[in-house]
């Protein structure tokens, strides 16, 4: 029997009783968002890759329609990531802008981990350039 990952995106009861429910219902709402997004992106990726036999396909290979879907979802991506880390740099005490991945942030950071002036629950995976010791620094209390 496998033990399931908890979901990161809660139910509809476990955000009533979160004392601060607005930016939490936010904080959930956007990764939601992203996360319908990402999948929506890899599908398209994935039928390019079956398409043109070839796991990252060159744009020139690309049909215009093609390339605009991709730069479409891309973008929708990159907005909702945009609209994330504003929301964390408006409600958390730690700058999330580096120290830590922004897949990881985007789809595993719990919000009590992002407002929290305490150490965080786990500590991140390395990110690009950053030492195991960078990130115990990083997930230490403030």
């Amino acid at each position: 029997m496998t033990a399931t990952a908890p979901s990161p995106v809660p139910s509809p009861d476990e955000l009533i009783d979160h004392p601060l429910r607005p930016d939490a219902k936010r904080f959930f709402s956007l990764r939601q968002r992203y996360l319908l997004a990402e999948r929506e992106k890899d599908n398209h990726d994935r039928a390019m890759s079956q398409k043109y036999g070839r796991s990252d396909v060159p744009r020139a290979w690309m049909t215009n329609i093609e390339n605009k879907t991709s730069e479409r979802l891309s973008a929708r991506l990159h907005k909702i990531e945009d609209l994330f880390l504003g929301l964390l740099l408006a409600i958390s005490p730690r700058s999330w802008s580096s120290g830590a991945p922004l897949h990881w942030i985007m789809t595993d950071l719990t919000y009590d981990d992002a407002i929290t002036r305490g150490p965080l629950s786990v500590i991140p995976p390395c990110a690009f350039a950053s030492s195991a010791a960078d990130l115990k620094r990083f997930a230490q209390a403030l």
